[in-house]
């Protein structure tokens, strides 16, 4: 939903002084634990499958091997006709819009039956690195199915609005008309983002540092988050402060450590093991052990790999007391101020 960043006044409740999300410089476009828990941490397994995944993956629209990555356009429609369930009404609105391959579509579904599932009752969700914010879309949407009796908006804040953004927007708000105003983009770095506990913060493959910036802002604000790490790498990795005086992310802590001496450390935290999956662990582990630190329960998934080999799927949220105590509380806003005139764009 494209605005004038003076005029953009989007409330459906709650009191102006609160906030649930601040974005600075942004532009408004369309639409502490102990060695033995730091390491038992890194090491949980992961939950088994959602029965759910079944029929996503025995779908007939299922990509074929060379295919998953390529657009799905109005000619593809017809591998989502032959039923008109609410994954197929999406699928075929994303084929009409033309702007995203078969892959997305399948994965993206999967996170938002999780997301959902941990966070029924979520009223407001933040889309962060959303590229063209299709999670926050099917969120919508699984809210609406579910009868819960109230509205869930979601905001979507990347860097870059990609035009054909505005395409899927169009073909979503024609199938689904009653989504009109509560989907809404917002062009900003992802470092000028300061959360509340109201909103859920959640991202698919938020790539290198995103991950743990994201598990930061979370921590900073006691809120809820969901989380698809991505290309992890240990060349920038810090561990948050939660654990920087625990085994084995101590080391990492230390200024100055790079070069040889930095790959020693990473051979010594991989404990033999190697490649892609082996730094993923670690490094997905240490997440976790912040969260947990900072006193938060972590469920720890796998998404189907048949759809993503950056599987791992992080929902965190703080002490149940907490999270309680806060529902009674108005519902809290999203801020997004311009640098030269401050002025504050409210999003309920």
């Amino acid at each position: 939903m494209r605005a004038s960043l003076l005029a953009l006044s989007l409330l459906s409740g709650g009191s102006a002084g609160a906030s649930a999300l601040r974005v600075r410089a942004a532009r408004v476009a369309r639409s502490s634990l102990c060695a033995t828990q730091a390491r038992a941490a890194s090491s949980e397994p992961s939950a088994p499958p959602p029965q759910e995944w079944g029929p996503l993956l025995a779908h007939p629209g299922m990509f074929a091997p060379g295919a998953a990555r390529r657009k799905l356009t109005r000619h593809h429609a017809s591998d989502f006709a032959d039923a008109d369930t609410l994954f197929d009404r999406v699928a075929r609105a994303v084929c009409e819009s033309g702007a995203l391959p078969r892959k997305e579509l399948f994965e993206a579904w999967a996170v938002a039956l999780r997301v959902h599932a941990h966070f029924p009752r979520a009223r407001r969700f933040a889309d962060v690195a959303s590229g063209h914010g299709l999670l926050a879309w099917m969120l919508l949407l699984l809210d609406s199915e579910s009868h819960l009796g109230h509205t869930r908006t979601a905001v979507c804040i990347d860097r870059r609005m990609p035009a054909s953004a505005e395409r899927l927007e169009a073909q979503m708000l024609r199938a689904f008309p009653h989504l009109r105003g509560r989907w809404h983009f917002v062009e900003a770095d992802a470092a000028h983002l300061e959360a509340d506990a109201s909103c859920v913060l959640a991202a698919v493959h938020a790539c290198g540092g995103l991950s743990d910036a994201l598990v930061s802002l979370a921590l900073a604000a006691r809120a809820p988050i969901a989380l698809v790490p991505c290309c992890h790498t240990f060349k920038t990795w810090a561990p948050h402060p939660l654990v920087a005086g625990c085994a084995p992310y101590a080391p990492f802590a230390a200024h100055g450590v790079h070069g040889a001496e930095r790959r020693a450390l990473v051979e010594a935290a991989l404990s033999g093991g190697s490649g892609s999956r082996a730094v993923a662990h670690f490094l997905d582990g240490a997440r976790v052990a912040a969260l947990q630190a900072g006193g938060y329960a972590v469920v720890r998934e796998n998404l189907p790999v048949q759809l993503t080999a950056q599987h791992t799927l992080l929902l965190a949220v703080p002490a149940h007391g907490e999270q309680s105590a806060r529902a009674a509380q108005p519902l809290a806003l999203i801020h997004i101020s311009e640098p030269t005139s401050r002025t504050p764009i409210s999003y309920a």
